[in-house]
């Protein structure tokens, strides 16, 4: 084969190869794709103080839990087993004061027995670390003067957290997270 005999062979190979890339059917493009549109931020909790009863009994100690209000937060209730967990993003927001070894809100307790309903504290929580031991929610333990002496956790009660009040002096804010309803019996 001559030199322009082997020239015009690959000639004609390239026409038949850049052909046949032209003439491919190529894929239609598909739509760009939008980015998710951010989620709208969710609206505030209603506050739920319809659930606070007038005669309402508390301990002086603690102050109504009534006047908690300069933010309502939104939270939500866990159970494992006996334990159970407030999640809120202020769990780690409220700042820690140095008391009982740097806590930055009381956990709260609010039923009704005998016809009575009362809101009372009873437990410390330290940042970040919002479980506690629901079996413990006990007069013994809240040193409460409102809660009855045989008082047990039960399904239908409230469990609140709020910023410091069960120092004399040590405060952190005046807020309290939604009342969020147990399930279950202690």
């Amino acid at each position: 084969m001559s030199i322009s005999g082997w020239i015009k062979k690959q000639i004609n190979s390239i026409r038949k190869r850049w052909k046949t890339w032209f003439e491919e059917e190529v894929p239609p493009m598909k739509p760009p794709v939008e980015p998710p549109k951010p989620e709208p931020e969710p609206e505030p909790p209603v506050p739920d103080d319809s659930l606070f009863p007038k005669d309402l009994k508390t301990n002086s100690r603690d102050g109504d839990p009534r006047r908690l209000e300069e933010t309502i937060t939104e939270a939500r209730l866990s159970w494992n087993g006996r334990y159970f967990t407030i999640h809120t993003p202020y769990d780690r927001k409220w700042k820690a004061v140095n008391t009982e070894g740097g806590v930055n809100a009381n956990v709260w307790v609010m039923a009704t027995r005998n016809g009575e309903t009362f809101a009372t504290t009873w437990e410390w929580m330290r940042p970040g670390s919002w479980s506690k031991d629901g079996s413990k929610c006990r007069p013994d333990h809240a040193k409460s003067s409102v809660m009855p002496n045989d008082f047990r956790l039960k399904a239908g009660d409230y469990l609140f957290a709020s910023t410091i009040v069960r120092h004399p002096k040590h405060k952190n804010g005046s807020e309290r997270t939604n009342l969020l309803r147990v399930s279950k019996d202690m």
